[in-house]
């Protein structure tokens, strides 16, 4: 058997590992404790790095997200047919990115220094009220 088809065999074909637990295989036993340890490091490595992966495609929207969110709440208006103030909205802003799954931690203080910092990013009080004013101006025109 050549060393890439052994090679393969160890690597690739499910059963192997089950093969390697039982003596009587004719590896040396240090080789086989080598083999499945390193087995199971590299199953550990390809666990974590499509972990990683998941986590990486399921957060590329992150600034469709935020930006999502803004223009829900920038567009909103109170009973009077007024638009509602960004300081009133910044906690439904938290909430919005909280249901987005991002993760979001308010950085205390006065409102007009408050911080949100959340999955892959942050976001200050003065950016979100003119990014709210920004979108409002566009479609007032």
């Amino acid at each position: 058997m050549t060393s890439k088809k052994r090679f393969d065999m160890l690597f690739t074909d499910p059963g192997t590992l089950r093969s390697l637990k039982k003596p009587g295989d004719g590896l040396d036993p240090e080789i086989r404790n080598f083999l499945l340890n390193g087995m199971f490091d590299l199953a550990n490595q390809g666990r974590a790095y499509n972990l990683k992966q998941s986590g990486i495609a399921s957060r590329p929207r992150t600034d469709k997200d935020i930006a999502g969110i803004i223009n829900t709440l920038a567009l909103q208006k109170d009973g009077l047919g007024d638009y509602i103030k960004p300081s009133e909205l910044w906690p439904a802003f938290y909430s919005g990115l909280e249901a987005a799954g991002l993760e979001p931690e308010e950085i205390p203080g006065k409102l007009e220094y408050a911080e949100i910092h959340f999955l892959d990013g942050k976001m200050t009080y003065q950016s979100f009220s003119k990014r709210i004013n920004r979108i409002r101006n566009k479609t007032r025109t």
